[in-house]
């Protein structure tokens, strides 16, 4: 829908302005947008792994805590999520930044898996 997909965008711009203000954030790079979504997750309970290949980075969340009991995921909290996470990339790299979605919880995978790339 598209007002979560807006609402989702407009989260992630606001975390992320948050943390630049909190870190003294003046540009983005991999490394430090790794770490503000590291602490991002932390906060949202959901267990992540980072793996760096070149300039690109593979983000997988092994643990999400909007995976209900049975493994049911609500859809629109999951597509609400995905967008901030999109607008936060965003945010930090504007159209330097190509996401490339290769797993998903809501879609029967065992995990999320986004492929970042910044040329």
């Amino acid at each position: 829908p598209v007002s979560l997909t807006a609402l989702g965008r407009r989260i992630g711009v606001s975390r992320m302005h948050e943390y630049e203000k909190e870190n003294n954030i003046k540009s983005w790079e991999l490394q430090n947008f790794q770490k503000a979504l590291e602490i991002i997750d932390t906060k949202l309970h959901r267990e992540s792994e980072w793996k760096a290949d070149g300039k690109n980075l593979l983000y997988t969340i092994k643990k999400c805590n909007i995976v209900a009991e049975g493994n049911t995921v609500d859809k629109y909290i999951c597509h609400t999520i995905r967008e901030t996470f999109k607008g936060a990339m965003n945010h930090a790299f504007g159209n330097r930044a190509e996401l490339d979605i290769k797993k998903l919880l809501s879609h029967g995978d065992n995990c999320c898996e986004v492929l970042i790339r910044v040329p």
